[in-house]
Formats: C-alpha cells, structure tokens, sequence
C-alpha cells in the first residue's frame, strides 16, 4: 500500500472482544504523521497506535532527529520514572541538490529532544520547560541546550 488509504470500513478486526477499524497507513506528508499520532487506541486498537508502535517510533525519530524522553510515574515505585521512549539520530549527510553550505545546516543536522508524559492509559501530554515567570515556554530543546533539570533526569546533554 503507497498511499495513505481506508481500507474497507466495513471490515472489522476483533481484538479483545472489541471491534476495531483497521486502517492501513503510509505517511507521506506532516498531516498523515499528525493523524496518526492522533490515533486512538480506542478507535483502531492500541497496537496500531503510534505510541504502541515502536518501530514506527525509532523510524519518526530518526527521520526528525528527535529523541523523546518519556515521564511515567505510573511505573512500579522501584522503576525510575524517566527513560528515553525512542532515541533519533542524526544523519550528516551531504544534499545532493543543495551542495552550498548555509545557515540552516546546524538545525538540520541537530538532535532535538521533547518530553512526554503519561496521563492515564495511552494518553500522553507534552511538557514545557520555562526558565522564567515570564519567559518563552519551550516544548523542544535542541542538543546543547537543554535544560539542567531534563539533562539530570535523562543524562542527556
């Protein structure tokens, strides 16, 4: 399947004695990667769901440089609440089309991090970071310039 596309509606997948849509997905444009981050568990079971998806978690992040550090204080209270959900990387790879350097060079081959954190099940909020009352809210930190308080939880940098 190339396309983001609806399978049949009418078709029905039981899982857990539940129905389900099943929904076959390609992303292709930010909208698609919006709509299926957006997906309910309760609407296309849980394991199709990004955040069940660990796969398409390593693939998003890689292709965004993007590392998501993940809050669950509803972990075992013997577990360290804050792990790293999915680690990006980065690619330094030469544009083929593009082969003058420019300004934009750094934020593209920068690794970002965002913090996530549960809100019951399957639910997740994104956090802010506000170093000041009335500075700037901050939801993605750039390597380099993250905040002491998510460098010591997560030891990133």
């Amino acid at each position: 399947n190339t396309d983001m596309q609806d399978e049949d509606e009418s078709v029905k997948k039981p899982i857990n004695k539940r129905t389900y849509k099943r929904r076959a997905i390609t992303i292709r444009t930010v909208e698609d990667l919006k709509q299926f981050i957006l997906r309910q568990g309760s609407e296309y079971g849980a394991q199709s769901t990004f955040w069940a998806d660990s796969f398409a978690q390593k693939v998003i992040a890689d292709l965004l440089h993007l590392t998501i550090l993940f809050v669950d204080m509803e972990r075992d209270r013997n577990c360290w609440p804050y792990r790293i959900l999915v680690k990006g990387i980065v690619h330094n790879l030469i544009d083929s089309a593009n082969v003058e350097s420019n300004n934009n060079d750094e934020e593209k081959s920068s690794l970002r991090y965002i913090v996530v954190q549960r809100q019951g099940r399957g639910h997740f909020t994104l956090m802010s970071y506000q170093e000041l009352p009335n500075s700037e809210k901050v939801r993605c930190f750039k390597e380099g310039n993250v905040p002491p308080l998510v460098s010591a939880l997560w030891n990133v940098t």
